[in-house]
């Protein structure tokens, strides 16, 4: 009996090493200056608009490894914005490529995908007003990503910009 339990716990230990530290627990356990209370994880996964979260560790066409996050965007109260429609429903993606001389990961592409539209495809959320890294900051605020009005959206370029 006493050569079993030893046997279950070489098992046990044996398994706890060989999980090892992957790409996306490195991204979910990053802790940024803008929130340095939560992690990159906490953050995307406790997200008041979002419904369901998925992380995913993938390998692009010429071997490049990213950590992609994709969520359900659900926000029934938006209304058109200042700069936009007003999205109420929508797939987020946020691709973050590993970074091998820095053993890190940078920011990639941060797009969305319109579900009241028939055959949307993926946009980025990039364009003449917000830049890559935007997204996240939003979320960070714990923002809606439409339905900005004028006033907000200027607090919100305001608050970027004295940070940048």
């Amino acid at each position: 009996m006493k050569s079993r339990v030893y046997v279950i716990a070489i098992l046990f230990s044996v398994a706890l090493t060989s999980c090892g530290y992957s790409n996306i627990d490195m991204v979910k356990d990053y802790v940024d200056e803008l929130n340095p209370a939560l992690s990159l994880g906490e953050v995307l996964e406790s997200y008041k608009y979002f419904t369901k979260t998925e992380w995913e560790e993938k390998e692009g066409s010429r071997g490049i490894k990213y950590v992609e996050f994709t969520a359900y965007y659900s926000n029934k109260s938006t209304k058109a914005g200042f700069l936009d429609e007003g999205i109420k429903d929508a797939i987020i993606k946020i691709q973050f490529p590993i970074n091998k001389v820095e053993d890190g990961f940078d920011i990639g592409f941060e797009g969305y995908k319109d579900l009241s539209k028939k055959d949307s495809e993926f946009k980025s959320y990039a364009g003449l007003i917000f830049k890559q890294g935007d997204l996240i900051r939003l979320i960070y605020e714990n923002q809606p990503l439409w339905g900005l009005n004028h006033w907000e959206l200027n607090q919100f370029l305001l608050r970027r910009d004295a940070v940048n």
